[in-house]
């Protein structure tokens, strides 16, 4: 019986916090508050996955859920980016300088003419001591006096404060393409970013999705390997089986129903005593007690064989289970059944009424040259192993004393 196994710890297990783990009256276990299960509370409160396949099955799909709508928030964020208008830039504009708009040329000019009044001025001082006064001399050194001045401030000042005000102007241009630079940069890698986690989010929920479809074609071939099974060996047995994970278990079912073969034994069963009954009423009961035991000559060899078969069940199923595991060797001729099938058919004979128009049934050769035939025939169909070939000698009736006798006279007439 498959173990359940409690929400809460199995989540803890798979890494998630206490907090992130709830249940609500709507009957749900949530995780991050997302559904993750239904599931009703059992007596002592907690509420449980009918086994570890359901809860990984669960886990699995919350998972999946959960990088999808990463992966669709993700791509949303780069659709928005890609139709947000794009960054542009602009180069600065044409350098320009106005020196009446430049306070320091301001500050030149006015310091020139402080220089101009106060040399004038003194030269007018010492003209007067030297008796020439006020004069056209003193006008022509006053004028030369302001044009020396001025002449300076044109060809050293102003050539200055233009440099000046060029080399700020290339700073500031500078600086702004840095910036608009390391913008563009921190951009370009956010989309980058954006891309890299939309890719390995979409990996991740592609490599789960392929992971989920392979489990679930591993569950339906096991599935299907189970149903074989108990086809098989309802068959064997004569009941309806219930498929099973373990195979053995299959033959611990006494409560199962007879399937249509069984059935239709019973019912020629039924029929045969009405048959012996009415012999003994119609011819007396030593007439009827020559038919049945002519009935049951006919049949015994069937029923040895079903003994037989019966012995063998539980071997042959527990072979075919391990053939159907995936580290069983690949064998491309035919398997066992369809040897038994084939052999079987080959010395079979038909098994008529006492009126001998009536087939009444089938028997195996009890003839020994045919016998050893039967036996080299199974052992030159050349299956993969020792097991199966003897579950196949065995199922044809062969007792172990004749398959050892068969064995050695096939060593003497062969050799090896």
């Amino acid at each position: 019986m498959a173990q359940k196994i409690g929400y809460r710890q199995a989540l803890r297990d798979a890494g998630y916090k206490d907090e992130e783990i709830g249940y609500d009256p709507a009957g749900r276990v949530t995780l991050q508050g997302k559904t993750f299960a239904y599931a009703t509370p059992e007596a002592d409160g907690s509420t449980y996955a009918p086994d570890q396949n359901a809860f990984g099955q669960a886990l699995r799909s919350f998972r999946q859920n959960e990088l999808q709508t990463q992966a669709g928030q993700t791509l949303g964020t780069l659709q928005q980016a890609a139709a947000a208008p794009a960054r542009t830039f602009s180069a600065p504009a044409p350098f320009q300088y106005n020196k009446d708009a430049d306070p320091n040329y301001a500050a030149a000019l006015s310091e020139a003419r402080q220089n101009i009044t106060q040399q004038q001025s003194d030269t007018n001082a010492k003209l007067r001591a030297s008796g020439q006064g006020k004069s056209s001399y003193s006008d022509t050194v006053a004028h030369q006096i302001g044009a020396k001045e001025m002449a300076r401030v044109a060809t050293t000042v102003l050539p200055a404060l233009i440099d000046q005000a060029y080399r700020q102007y290339s700073d500031n241009a500078n600086r702004q393409m840095q910036v608009d630079q390391a913008n563009y940069g921190a951009e370009q890698d956010r989309f980058s970013n954006l891309a890299g986690i939309l890719s390995a989010t979409s990996g991740q929920y592609q490599q789960g999705f392929e992971n989920d479809r392979a489990l679930s074609q591993d569950a339906l071939r096991n599935k299907e390997s189970n149903l074989n099974a108990a086809a098989t060996v309802g068959q064997q047995m004569g009941r309806v089986l219930q498929p099973t994970q373990d195979w053995g278990l299959l033959y611990d079912q006494p409560g199962a129903p007879l399937n249509m073969d069984a059935q239709q034994q019973a019912i020629a069963q039924q029929q045969y005593i009405q048959k012996f009954n009415e012999d003994v009423r119609q011819f007396g009961l030593q007439y009827a007690l020559q038919a049945a035991d002519q009935a049951f000559g006919q049949n015994i060899e069937q029923q040895r064989l079903g003994l037989a078969q019966d012995d063998n069940n539980r071997q042959w199923t527990a072979l075919n289970y391990e053939m159907s595991q995936p580290n069983t060797a690949k064998y491309s001729g035919l398997n066992a059944n369809q040897v038994l099938s084939a052999v079987r058919n080959n010395y079979t004979t038909p098994v008529l009424d006492k009126f001998g128009t009536t087939r009444v049934g089938d028997e195996l050769t009890t003839d020994p040259n045919r016998r050893y035939q039967m036996f080299l025939d199974v052992i030159d169909s050349g299956l993969p192993s020792d097991a199966e070939t003897n579950q196949v000698l065995t199922l044809l009736g062969l007792t172990k004393q004749e398959i050892e006798g068969y064995k050695a006279r096939a060593m003497k007439e062969f050799g090896g």
